[in-house]
């Protein structure tokens, strides 16, 4: 009879547990950009100091504007002319031959005095003398004609329109101190639109890409 050999005993396996980290998928890189808010105080100042800036320049182009076309712009140092046109005012002057000339007409004639100063009165009468045209003017604000006649062989020219204060406007551009205050306006718009342009967009750290890189590591 044979012999049976005993079975060795059986081999019990036990499954083997391994933990296997979550793979954690990246997000497309991307630069994100950040905006840095601008105060209201800044915002402001900054309009502020443009409107001032873009109001003098426009003065300064309605000024010499009529330069450009051959009249004359003078300030009023003088209230003769009140209420018509009040002390300060800036006129613009247009050349006119003295046969258009008509009565109430408001001209800019030479002193006969003061070679180098202007007269503005308002013609008051026109007469014919030996041949020769006669302009009396008076001053708005005066009871009496001018005791002189126009001289006629000096130029003259009619105000076409005035600007009240503009003539103080234009003694104060003629100062030092208006044109170190130009200067330093100027000044403070570039350095407001430099710092603007510096600081307004600014790019953040790529929190994704150093996450991935922490993990891999």
């Amino acid at each position: 009879m044979a012999t049976l050999a005993p079975l060795p005993d059986p081999v019990v396996s036990w499954p083997l547990q391994v933990e296997v980290p979550p793979v954690v998928r990246s997000a497309p890189e991307r630069a994100t950009l950040h905006t840095r808010p601008c105060s209201k105080a800044k915002r402001t100042s900054g309009l502020l100091l443009r409107a001032a800036l873009v109001s003098a320049v426009l003065g300064l182009a309605a000024m010499l504007a009529p330069l450009l076309a051959g009249w004359q712009v003078y300030a009023v140092e003088g209230g003769s002319m009140e209420p018509t046109i009040p002390l300060g005012s800036l006129i613009t002057v247009r050349p006119v031959n003295q046969e258009d000339l008509q009565v109430g007409d408001v001209i800019t004639f030479v002193d006969s005095a003061h070679r180098r100063a202007r007269i503005t009165h308002r013609v008051s009468q026109i007469n014919v003398s030996e041949g020769h045209q006669v302009i009396n003017t008076k001053g708005d604000a005066n009871t009496v004609e001018d005791v002189w006649d126009t001289p006629t062989h000096q130029p003259i020219g009619r105000v076409v329109y005035f600007v009240p204060l503009g003539g103080y406007l234009v003694f104060y551009l003629g100062t030092i101190q208006a044109k170190l205050a130009l200067l330093a306006a100027i000044a403070l718009l570039l350095i407001y639109q430099t710092a603007a342009g510096r600081g307004g967009v600014r790019q953040a750290p790529d929190v994704t890409r150093a996450h991935s890189a922490a993990l891999s590591s």
